[in-house]
């Protein structure tokens, strides 16, 4: 189940993508920058998880990104995955509350086994032509050293 955080990245707000609001062409691509920003960060973001090879993974998300803006229904999932990603970096050394609930519920979505659902992290991944279990065990990795203090 999707939690409030992952809602926000199902739903942006209109002006955030160039929606309704938008009243011209300008106006259009401006947001269109700002969507094609965000797809970098995002993408950024999870390349950070793999340190071995970052010549490599920059151009894999260099193609991730041009067939995400091409496939909106990837976009999304992309944005799904980039939620939890954040939800589990910026809350990872959470005790209690809200950031400890959102870490939770990403890590839970990153460990689960082979979810039925759509938005599963599983079929997620592979719909971005990601590995899950590479991406599931960097994302370990990751927590670890952070709370060992190392990273």
């Amino acid at each position: 189940m999707l939690h409030a955080a992952h809602r926000r990245a199902v739903a942006p707000a209109p002006n955030e993508i160039g929606g309704a609001t938008t009243k011209s062409k300008s106006n259009f691509n401006s947001n269109f920058s700002t969507v094609e920003r965000l797809n970098t960060q995002v993408i950024d973001k999870i390349a950070s998880l793999f340190e071995r090879d970052p010549l490599a993974a920059a151009e894999y998300f260099n193609n991730l990104r041009a067939r995400t803006l091409i496939e909106p229904e990837k976009k999304l999932m992309l944005a799904i995955l980039e939620d939890a990603v954040t939800c589990f970096q910026e809350n990872v050394r959470a005790q209690s509350g809200k950031e400890k609930r959102l870490f939770d519920e990403a890590e839970q979505w990153f460990l689960e086994g082979r979810g039925e659902w759509i938005f599963s992290f599983r079929n997620v991944c592979e719909l971005l032509g990601l590995n899950p279990e590479y991406l599931r065990g960097g994302l370990m990795r990751w927590k670890e050293k952070r709370l060992a203090g190392t990273a």
